[in-house]
């Protein structure tokens, strides 16, 4: 089973400290419409079904909306050929895998953070994102996730129990959309992303724990 190496948490949260050195994201992708994720790109993450919610969802809203998918696996190919049969290609970045330093470009320049996966512990890049400011959108995974997504203070978790995968879908989808359509939403949800991940994921807290 693949965990992801935890960053902020007791590591080195002077790493996500860092101001980010340079834009990353393609030029076409304007600010304050990019949706970032990062993860191994594997089946159980789900990140086909990102792309799903992306095309189906928010690209028909904001044409001009991105998302960035960072990391490398077993589905990348696959992946990248569903976002060119979804014609979502152009709005879909994948630069492959990230050394940890240059990912405080990413989170730092990003506008908000997705993760479909729902078969995480713990992700990892939840607490990296809110660490450096990003609200968070998730599915509500009754584990991990659950506990990092604080609903309507640093993101929205979405709930999938009773739903069918359509409407959690569009869920996930409408809450990416009222992130991207309200400036002023994103930044006090990422004020709240901050302080919270500094309260919850400082070194001393976690020895605590």
């Amino acid at each position: 089973h693949h965990t992801d190496p935890c960053h902020p948490t007791p590591g080195s949260p002077e790493v996500f400290s860092q101001p980010p050195s340079r834009d990353p994201f393609p030029e076409t992708f304007d600010r304050g419409l990019r949706i970032l994720s990062v993860s191994r790109q594997s089946r159980e993450k789900s990140i086909d079904r990102l792309v799903r919610i992306f095309a189906a969802y928010v690209e028909p809203l904001f044409p001009q909306a991105s998302l960035t998918l960072v990391g490398d696996g077993p589905e990348h190919q696959k992946l990248m050929d569903l976002a060119e049969r979804l014609g979502v290609a152009h709005r879909v970045h994948f630069p492959g895998a990230v050394p940890q330093a240059q990912l405080v470009d990413y989170y730092y320049n990003a506008d908000v953070f997705s993760y479909a996966s729902l078969s995480e512990t713990f992700g990892c890049v939840m607490s990296e994102a809110a660490w450096c400011g990003l609200p968070l959108v998730a599915f509500d995974d009754r584990m991990g996730v659950a506990h990092q997504v604080h609903d309507h203070e640093n993101g929205y978790l979405v709930p999938t129990m009773g739903f069918d995968d359509r409407d959690a879908d569009l869920a996930f989808g409408r809450s990416l959309s009222t992130l991207l359509a309200d400036s002023q939403l994103r930044l006090e949800l990422a004020d709240s992303a901050k302080q919270i991940a500094r309260r919850d994921y400082s070194p001393e807290r976690i020895v605590q724990l």
